[in-house]
């Protein structure tokens, strides 16, 4: 289902997602320059893997609320079947929102005032193999389960600020 420290374990990764071209795209959605802290890998198996709820990358992190952008490279299609991404639009302008606990090991944070009215602002987006889909650390995102015969994987990233490293 996911390898969480894949840069630590392949310099392939590593080098990947540390190049000049991904950090600039992080540093621009920031407002200033950026690090990689972490690169993983994803898979939504076909028929099994689960809908993620509604939450926030923020609301995971130790660093304060807006300072961490997320890079997902489309490994596989991901489409309305197989569980693409789902955002909120204009929600990484709305600040952080009151996460509880799901009770699930993996994404164990979900928004627990989701609404109608947040349905009615979704937007699906779906990838081909390749496609980068960026995602700011404010921005209110879920998937739904992938009901497909096909896998659904994807590269993470996450680029965090330099402002939130120790002095």
């Amino acid at each position: 289902k996911s390898i969480t420290t894949l840069s630590k374990q392949d310099s392939y990764f590593h080098d990947l997602f540390h190049c000049e071209r991904f950090l600039a795209v992080a540093a621009q959605m920031l407002n200033e320059p950026a690090s990689t802290s972490s690169v993983h890998l994803l898979n939504k198996v076909p028929r099994i893997g689960k809908q993620i709820p509604p939450h926030q990358d923020a609301a995971y992190l130790k660093i304060p609320p807006g300072k961490s952008v997320t890079i997902w490279l489309a490994l596989d299609e991901a489409d309305e079947n197989n569980g693409a991404m789902v955002y909120l639009r204009g929600s990484h302008l709305e600040g952080l929102r009151k996460h509880g606990d799901t009770g699930s090991i993996y994404f164990a944070k979900a928004i627990l005032d989701y609404q109608e009215q947040d349905s009615n602002r979704e937007v699906m987006v779906t990838a081909q193999p390749g496609d980068l889909v960026v995602h700011h650390a404010m921005t209110v995102h879920r998937t739904g389960r992938n009901q497909s015969d096909r896998h659904r994987r994807a590269l993470i990233a996450d680029f965090i600020a330099h402002s939130t490293r120790p002095q």
